[in-house]
């Protein structure tokens, strides 16, 4: 039981808690729903809360007493709301901009970019992720192959440049100088390999932010989840207590 919860947690961590994983709970209609029970809850509470309980409605020669109160506590899905729009806000500042363009591998090549244009990702991977990320993604680029060492007039870590052989950029590792050299006959299984290397790189960013998301998240979840549990057990008092 304990290793399996233990590699349960490993998978987690290595790969099922990167931020990727995460757009899939903010989605347009996800966010509105919260975001306006957040914004709209305290304002209704205001407007009725001094309003008699029930509320008595005459039309005609028929009295009407409406109960006002919920069958669940309004606050605990209020605080669902505030921990959803957190973990809403952490992810529109910290979720990279790469893995907000390109989800998948599909959201990519519908872009219709060149495979030179990879050069240009790796290089800006190398400028917006942690140091062991670097060399976690260099060791990729030179075990698969992909970059080679040589002797080079390009600077290490400068932008990328373009000659007849391609898009060109340089980086130092173990005191050499390797080439990423990419141009239009690049395969297009190793431009799907290379685009999901840099992606894993990303995703695997801002590990304590990242967490904070998906325990933001849970705890919503846990929430509305409670709240479920309230209207159920409304239900059924009504129904055992009716007879039906």
């Amino acid at each position: 039981m304990f290793n399996k919860i233990k590699l349960s947690f490993e998978g987690f961590q290595n790969q099922t808690s990167h931020w990727q994983f995460l757009n899939v709970f903010f989605k347009p209609a996800v966010t509105r729903l919260f975001i306006t029970w957040f914004a709209l809850a305290p304002a209704v509470v205001k407007t009725f809360q001094h309003l008699p309980n029930p509320l008595t409605v005459t039309v005609g020669a028929i009295t009407y007493k409406i109960p006002l109160e919920l069958p669940f506590r309004w606050e605990i899905l209020w605080f669902a709301s505030l921990s959803y729009a957190i973990a809403f806000v952490l992810h529109l500042i910290l979720c990279p901009g790469f893995i907000k363009r390109y989800p998948n591998y599909s959201s990519y090549t519908d872009r219709g970019h060149s495979p030179r244009w990879l050069v240009w990702e790796v290089f800006r991977a190398w400028n917006a992720i942690t140091e062991s990320a670097r060399q976690k993604l260099f060791d990729r680029l030179v075990d698969k192959h992909y970059a080679a060492a040589e002797l080079t007039n390009l600077l290490p870590f400068a932008e990328p440049s373009v000659s007849q052989n391609g898009t060109e950029w340089a980086f130092k590792r173990e005191d050499k100088i390797y080439v990423l050299r990419i141009n239009e006959g690049f395969d297009s299984n190793k431009q799907r390999d290379l685009f999901w290397e840099i992606l894993g790189r990303y995703g695997a960013s801002w590990v304590k932010f990242r967490y904070a998301v998906w325990l933001l998240l849970t705890l919503s979840a846990l929430l509305v989840l409670l709240v479920v549990v309230q209207n159920i057990y409304f239900v059924l008092e009504y129904m055992i207590n009716n007879g039906i």
